[in-house]
This record gives C-alpha cells, structure tokens and sequence, in this order.
C-alpha cells in the first residue's frame, strides 16, 4: 500500500471515528475502536517519515489524527477500579493518560497544533 492510499485510508477511518458516540458503545467496542485508530495513526505516521517533508494535505491529515488521539483518551472517567485506588487512577486509565501525553509530546515534536 502506498504512502497516499495509507493517508487516505486513514482520513477515512478518522471521519468515520469521529462520527462514533462513543457513550452508546460496549467495553469491547471502544477497545476495537482505539485499537484501529491506534493502527490508522501508525500508518499515517509511517507514510510520514516516508514522505518528508510533509505536505500541507498529510500535516492537516496527521494533525487530525493526533488531535483524535488525543480526544479519545482525554480525561477519562474514573471507574471502580480508580475510586479504590484514588488518588491515581486504574493501570487501564493510567496508560490511557500517557498514551495521550505521548501523542501531545508527538505533536509538538512535529510542530502540529492540536486543540485540547
């Protein structure tokens, strides 16, 4: 697959994902959910480094992909888990909250603005 298929694929991915209520879905969908987005980023981020410097189209595509990121793992709700353990948060919440910092520290690494 092609650097430009990959990006397309993911824009296409990410407008369907954003779409998404994502309170109206199970546990197990949200986690196929962040585990293709995960994927799509991936690509996206490949076809970057394959194709730098990037262009105005693939830096818009990648800065909606990172602000997506970014947004699904956005202060999330504590659960049991995180009431029993609080101040800090549950191993799932806590990795999510890294996750996005990693994506926020990416984001300005590539010097991409993405809203919080």
């Amino acid at each position: 697959m092609s650097a430009d298929q990959r990006l397309t694929a993911a824009r296409e991915y990410l407008g369907y994902a954003r779409q998404v209520k994502v309170a109206d879905l199970p546990h197990s969908a949200l986690m196929r959910l962040a585990a293709e987005l995960r994927r799509q980023l991936g690509q996206a981020l490949d076809a970057v480094t394959e194709n730098a410097p990037l262009t105005d189209a693939q830096r818009e595509v990648l800065r909606q992909a990172l602000h997506d990121a970014i947004a699904w793992h956005e202060d999330p709700e504590p659960c049991r888990s995180c009431e029993y353990q609080a101040p800090a948060l549950c191993a799932e919440h806590a990795e999510a909250v890294a996750q996005r910092d990693a994506y926020i520290r990416l984001a300005r690494e590539l010097g991409i603005e993405v809203a919080r």
